[in-house]
């Protein structure tokens, strides 16, 4: 009856020892996915300002162009 139960004990026992194995890799890939999200939302804040300031100088060009159109036709209208 003891070696059986001493099979079973060892048999628990690695089983045992690899889910903590397992449970490390899960923290591991946890840590990891943790600090790529916040890496992609830094990134993905920076991208979301880069956009805004194209934004506003797209149409800071735009308000300029215009500007330099009508004061050549006004200089034209003039002349």
């Amino acid at each position: 009856l003891a070696a059986p139960l001493s099979r079973i004990k060892q048999h628990g026992e690695m089983m045992g020892d690899e889910l903590s194995r397992q449970a490390q890799l899960m923290d591991e890939f946890h840590t990891e996915v943790k600090d790529t999200n916040t890496k992609a939302v830094k990134v993905t804040n920076k991208v979301t300002a880069l956009a805004e300031k194209m934004r506003s100088n797209s149409q800071m060009c735009m308000f300029l162009i215009v500007l330099v159109v009508f004061l050549a036709v006004l200089m034209i209208w003039i002349l």
